[in-house]
């Protein structure tokens, strides 16, 4: 995720807040937990109902937890712009999920 952690950064520090780089790396790697739970679990069945519900589940798991660590970056009135592009990329790794697992 490393030009994930780049874009992130720039986008936090661009909306006028401040996280460094390693910040970002923790931030993108612990709110990911929940898609690698997921993917594993994709690995009991290839229907696409139950990949569908555990991919929806996860993104939503994940973009819960990285909400309290952005939030804490950005100033209030810009926080649903840096959450935003977060989000984005755990919904792309959801859905690569459900085709690829």
């Amino acid at each position: 995720p490393r030009p994930y952690t780049g874009a992130l950064t720039a986008n936090v520090v661009l909306l006028g807040g401040n996280i460094i780089f390693l910040q970002a790396i923790s931030l993108l790697g612990y709110c990911m937990f929940p898609l690698n739970v997921a993917v594993l679990l994709m690995l009991i069945s290839n229907n696409k109902v139950y990949r569908s519900i555990l991919a929806l589940a996860a993104v939503a798991w994940a973009s819960w937890a990285s909400l309290p660590f952005i939030s804490a970056a950005v100033p209030p009135s810009r926080k649903a712009l840096a959450v935003y592009p977060v989000m984005l990329l755990y919904i792309s790794l959801g859905l690569l999920a459900i085709s690829e697992a």
